[in-house]
């Protein structure tokens, strides 16, 4: 997008800028750095009306809103402020993730349809975005735990993140 400002000297000069669009703000740009900005001030706080505004979606309308690669941000961002209730287990993971994210991930196509057919047909459902979601989220909640447990020697964290990282290298080699 091309504005229009002025220079030292007065004249016009055309200047691009990816972060304003007219009147509105490119959130693709700036949520990221708007998230860590957030987490950092206040970072430990278990500050509960601030996480919240960092929910991930629950309901198939909400998914259509959100880019996947943010939900990672969003989920340790959300975490760092709920310091206290990071815990260094696997069921704590899986908690992370939203029973609509998770239960069309985990499931297969059969369960989904009968679970989820009389509200949305299976050809609406974005599987591959549901599998972004779902491995961001899960990224999300091991990053959370590796900074609350670094040096800790804590062999649960270790092991869990070790078994994700497992996961998900074998599932890149059969594609």
């Amino acid at each position: 997008m091309l504005t229009q400002s002025l220079s030292a000297e007065g004249g016009n000069q055309a200047r691009s800028s990816a972060i304003r669009e007219n009147d509105n703000i490119n959130v693709h740009i700036t949520s990221a750095g708007g998230l860590i900005a957030l987490a950092l001030i206040h970072l430990k706080s278990n500050n509960e009306q601030v996480a919240k505004r960092l929910s991930v979606p629950e309901t198939f309308h909400s998914l259509d809103y959100v880019r996947p690669s943010f939900l990672l941000q969003k989920i340790l961002c959300r975490n760092l402020i709920m310091w206290d209730h990071i815990h260094n287990s696997e069921e704590w993971v899986l908690s992370q993730v939203p029973e609509l994210i998770r239960s069309i991930y985990e499931n297969d196509m059969e369960t989904v349809e009968k679970k989820y057919g009389m509200r949305q047909s299976l050809e609406e459902i974005d599987f591959a975005t549901i599998s972004l979601c779902y491995v961001n989220i899960i990224g999300g909640a091991l990053f959370s735990m590796g900074f609350k447990y670094a040096g800790t020697g804590n062999r649960e964290v270790r092991d869990i993140i070790l078994k994700y990282i497992e996961i998900y290298r074998k599932k890149l080699r059969v594609v």
